[in-house]
């Protein structure tokens, strides 16, 4: 995360870069199962105003709610 994008790098080979400004996002979702909260970890799903398709959620995430936070609060910085 930047001061105002989302980069998401995917694959192991072959790399994808995915790019959402801050400011396109509308939604921060984060979805954990019983057993995921009781290992730390979740899933974020993140709802953005885009023309590609507007979700995309990162799994596995450690601590998801940090991060998901951290999100949001950069995104409310953007607002000043």
């Amino acid at each position: 995360m930047t001061e105002s994008k989302l980069d998401i790098d995917t694959g192991l080979i072959s790399r994808s870069t995915r790019n959402i400004p801050l400011r396109r996002i509308q939604d921060v979702t984060v979805n954990s199962t019983a057993i995921e909260r009781l290992l730390g970890y979740g899933s974020i799903q993140i709802d953005n105003a885009s023309e590609e398709g507007g979700k995309v959620t990162l799994s596995k995430i450690d601590s998801p709610r940090l991060y998901a936070d951290m999100l949001l609060k950069q995104m409310g910085l953007l607002d000043r």
